[in-house]
């Protein structure tokens, strides 16, 4: 799936007088790899390379690239060509819908360094401060639409309209908890927001926080408000499966692994929920267009799904 987008959105060589050796697609390709077996560092995943010909003969390696090559393609690409890579992956889990009706957002924090907890606890050194991540979450698909990448310790309030304004798909209804109630995000208007407002002063007495108030238990009780938990669900399930840490040095690196590991959720997503049955079609017919037919042949052998004889007579 991962060759398949990036194929599909990336460019082949990132520089006219490329070396023609390995495609860019390819090594992109192998970052996300290495992001989904828990954000491993760029030498062991050549050493994992190294010991599976069957991965390299789906990717179409010729030979094992070096760790500084992979380091190298994740420094060339850039921002707008990882939004390329999720708006096809949301293709396939969405289904090209430009409107969603629920989304759920929350915050979370990474760490920028990989020292253990016993480690950082012994040395004493003092670590104050963290990458911070906003995260806009599709409740029906649980594909990630939308993230926001800053600093920490800050609060949540002003990541709520940069994830609106860099989301492809509108949302209806947005919920999500108390700490983003602030910067003039309680208002009145598409996406409804679903904020429990704070009470200042132990009251709500100004009239939007009190219909604000009234919105949400409304939510509550309908249940509509509960939806919010598959959003820390997500957040779950990035730590556990990508890692909590950062290895990169510089910010911009930092930004463009934490984004990427968005679109290796995304792909995730397509894996665990039979999405492998869209893909599959969606390959078959785009095939035709932009895809060798080796290339196309390749994805369909190793797709594991029971769709397998429907494929072939296409």
């Amino acid at each position: 799936v991962a060759y398949f987008v990036t194929r599909q959105t990336l460019p082949m060589y990132s520089h006219k007088k490329s070396p023609h050796i390995y495609s860019f697609p390819q090594l992109i390709s192998c970052v996300l790899l290495k992001i989904y077996i828990r954000n491993m560092s760029y030498r062991d995943l050549e050493e994992f390379l190294l010991s599976s010909g069957e991965m390299c003969r789906v990717l179409g390696l010729r030979g094992v690239p070096n760790y500084s090559t992979f380091c190298r393609a994740c420094n060339r690409i850039k921002g707008k060509e990882i939004k390329r890579i999720l708006g096809k992956v949301l293709e396939i889990v969405i289904s090209r819908r430009d409107v969603g009706f629920l989304f759920a957002c929350d915050s979370t924090g990474f760490k920028e360094d990989v020292a253990s907890f016993y480690y950082t606890l012994r040395s004493g050194k003092k670590r104050k401060g963290w990458i911070k991540v906003w995260y806009l979450l599709d409740t029906r698909t649980q594909a990630l639409v939308s993230w926001v990448i800053g600093r920490g310790p800050s609060g949540d309030s002003w990541g709520l309209c940069k994830l609106e304004k860099n989301s492809p798909i509108r949302s209806l209804i947005e919920v999500m908890d108390r700490g983003f109630d602030g910067s003039g995000n309680i208002r009145f208007g598409l996406p409804i927001r679903v904020i429990p407002p704070i009470r200042r002063g132990g009251s709500i007495r100004s009239l939007d926080r009190i219909l604000a108030y009234m919105v949400y238990m409304i939510s509550r009780w309908s249940g509509i408000y509960g939806k919010r938990w598959l959003c820390e669900t997500m957040i779950s399930v990035i730590k556990r499966k990508f890692g909590d840490s950062i290895r990169e040095r510089k910010w911009g690196n930092k930004k463009k692994i934490l984004s990427l590991m968005a679109v290796v959720y995304n792909i995730h997503v397509i894996v665990r929920g039979g999405g492998e049955n869209q893909f599959l079609l969606l390959l078959v017919f785009l095939s035709f267009k932009s895809i060798k037919n080796d290339v196309c042949n390749r994805a369909i052998v190793y797709l594991k799904h029971p769709f397998h004889s429907v494929a072939r007579k296409f």
